[in-house]
């Protein structure tokens, strides 16, 4: 109802709070309207009251419904939830059954990676592989070699092979006369590594196994003489001597090719003298000389004179005409009678020959069996094996055939002592 004055300036619902009365313009409150329905809905609300309170009873019952709703959906989602852990935990143990598969395939790989790497367990208690791969009689004599070397053997951090496998580099190489590609396969290097590393190697077993070949005393040579020696030349023989000749591959220098072309070997060839003594052990060999080079002229400008002793007896084959230089050390030297110019030898000269060609036949044996085991010195060498590094006097190829002859020397012997 209009009071007919003006509300207050907050009560924007009062039917006064704005003009009603017609000023000559057509904007007039609606306030009153406005007013008149809001009051008709206020009367209304007081009647459906109590219909408020029945909805109200029918909600708490939805509420309550819902309640119980929620109560039987949580075992639902907790077995949802625990089928969830129970694939999850499936997965894991899945992951960790893979985990450990893998495991034992890399520790299994690893022992094959290291059984193809050649470690020193690829040859403990196998004595056939060793004598197969490196000449040596067992696996004592291998690793007994190996503590020989090993504090000479320089190796780097970053070196992708071990001491053994470096020193077993050269000896598989001397023993089965394999290329560098094959050993650097078969060690899983670089063929340049290969290389650097053999001839690394070579030079530090040069070093350390050089003076396993010595000239032996008197005495010892004495007290060990075996009785086929005692029995045709006292106690006298100190060495038997030979030559051998090692293939090479054809100089491109005239000269080179020369001065290394053996006529008895229709080859290029490097000659070595090597002595034995009456036990079969290798004490003398000599630097490399070309082929055509006479047997005389390399025992005589080699140093080999030098280790007699007057009252010493050397046995040697025709072809070694060195009685005089022999006879200016006060020793002697036998050889077999020669056929030249006569018709037969005399009886005492048959005996003489049979006797020196008895004994005298384990210095060939000791060569054949150099070549036998270590197939280096039975192959054609390349021209780069005979080049003399700076501040060097011996060849690679004179270095590899001292090492071979110190390899043979730490095997049994071929001579009986008996």
């Amino acid at each position: 109802m209009l009071a007919g004055k003006a509300a207050e300036p907050n009560d924007d619902q009062n039917p006064d709070w704005v003009p009603t009365l017609h000023m000559g313009y057509d904007c007039r409150s609606s306030n009153g309207d406005r007013f008149h329905r809001a009051k008709k809905r206020q009367d209304d609300g007081h009647k459906q009251g109590s219909k408020h309170a029945e909805v109200g009873f029918d909600q708490q019952h939805m509420n309550d419904m819902d309640e119980a709703s929620e109560a039987l959906a949580e075992p639902l989602f907790q077995e949802c939830c625990t089928q969830t852990d129970f694939d999850l935990m499936h997965h894991i143990a899945s992951l960790e059954l893979e985990v450990k598969t893998l495991r034992a395939e890399n520790v299994d790989l690893k022992e094959r990676l290291n059984a193809r790497t050649f470690s020193e367990e690829t040859f403990q208690n196998e004595d056939e592989k060793v004598k197969f791969y490196t000449g040596l009689p067992n696996f004592l004599m291998l690793m007994a070699l190996f503590n020989y070397l090993t504090e000479h053997i320089s190796s780097g951090p970053r070196s992708v092979t071990t001491k053994f496998q470096e020193m077993l580099m050269v000896l598989m190489r001397l023993r089965l006369g394999l290329p560098l590609q094959i050993v650097a396969d078969l060690f899983m290097v670089s063929e340049s590594a290969a290389s650097r590393i053999c001839l690394k190697m070579i030079d530090v077993m040069f070093m350390r196994m050089a003076p396993l070949i010595h000239w032996p005393e008197r005495e010892s040579l004495r007290k060990t003489m075996p009785k086929e020696f005692v029995k045709s030349f006292g106690n006298k023989v100190t060495a038997i001597i030979d030559c051998f000749e090692v293939f090479i591959e054809t100089p491109s220098s005239l000269q080179a090719r020369a001065q290394t072309f053996s006529s008895y070997k229709h080859h290029n060839t490097i000659k070595y003298l090597i002595g034995i003594t009456p036990q079969g052990v290798v004490s003398f060999i000599s630097k490399g000389w070309g082929g055509r080079t006479s047997d005389k002229y390399v025992t005589e400008n080699s140093s080999f004179l030098d280790n007699l002793l007057p009252g010493d007896l050397v046995l040697a084959d025709r072809g070694f005409d060195i009685q005089e230089s022999v006879g200016l050390m006060c020793a002697e030297v036998k050889l077999p009678a020669f056929t030249r110019g006569k018709k037969q030898l005399s009886a005492y000269d048959v005996e003489a020959t049979r006797k020196i060609a008895h004994v005298r036949i384990h210095v060939e044996r000791v060569i054949g069996n150099i070549i036998q085991k270590y197939a280096i010195i039975d192959s054609t060498i390349q021209i780069p094996c005979l080049s003399v590094a700076e501040n060097d006097s011996y060849t690679t190829l004179d270095k590899m055939v001292t090492i071979c002859c110190a390899l043979v020397n730490m095997c049994p012997s071929v001579v009986p002592f008996d």
